[in-house]
């Protein structure tokens, strides 16, 4: 009995002596096939029969297609709001082409860990499906997305808000047409507008000639110079 178990080992370590020089075979195989990460499109193939190639030289690249990332930046002002919508949950960026009106829907997948001191941006990136391969590596897009909501808030022009040291505030014209000085607290700025809090939203600011303005002093209402002005609770007037 002790000779045929003895047998049975051998056998046994043979038949793993065997499994282990097929897996080493498998091994030296797969040196004649290059088999990609990741599923992709291949580039331009730079090695051709009879090329020098060392251990840096490239074949060629696969770019992921597939689901597609879009990079690009935020100014640090935008950051608390991100933040807070990322916590939120999904925050969704949407992304166009320069050559069609066709809106791609993504979200966001990275936030960088600094923000560039020099020009004073966040780099982030969003991720999007491309089946059907819409966006392409290296493409330039314009992206939009919206990083924070202020609900029912009250925006004036920027030209109206006055600083200095007596504080941040803007005139507003009161029932006998003289000027009233109403305190602010500036909550976010976006281009020729910002959206402020301290106003009730029936306020006439004025835009126009307050530099000249004192507190109390009269003014004369002028016709707006374009209908934008009526759509950001702000009036131009001249004192």
């Amino acid at each position: 009995m002790d000779t045929l178990k003895s047998q049975v080992d051998s056998a046994r370590a043979l038949l793993q002596a065997d499994i282990a020089a097929v897996r080493a075979a498998s091994v030296d195989a797969s040196y004649t096939a290059i088999r990609a990460p990741m599923s992709g499109r291949v580039g331009a193939i730079n090695v051709y029969p009879g090329s020098l190639v060392q251990m840096t030289t490239l074949l060629t690249s696969v770019t992921q297609l597939d689901p597609i990332t879009v990079a690009f930046t935020l100014p640090e002002t935008a950051l608390a709001g991100l933040m807070a919508a990322q916590r939120a949950g999904a925050v969704p960026v949407q992304v166009t082409l320069d050559n069609s009106s066709l809106a791609v829907n993504g979200k966001l997948s990275f936030i960088d860990n600094t923000v560039d001191p020099v020009a004073g941006v966040i780099r982030v990136k969003a991720q999007f499906d491309n089946k059907d391969t819409s966006l392409w590596p290296g493409q330039y897009v314009n992206t939009k997305l919206i990083a924070q909501v202020l609900k029912d808030a009250t925006v004036i022009p920027q030209n109206a808000i006055i600083s200095n040291t007596r504080g941040t505030f803007v005139y507003a014209v009161d029932k006998q047409q003289s000027a009233q000085v109403v305190h602010i607290k500036r909550l976010y700025a976006f281009g020729e507008h910002a959206a402020v809090s301290g106003l009730k939203g029936d306020e006439q600011v004025i835009v126009d000639g307050k530099q000249n303005l004192r507190p109390g002093g009269k003014v004369r209402i002028a016709a707006a110079d374009k209908p934008a002005d009526a759509k950001v609770d702000g009036t131009k007037q001249k004192g």
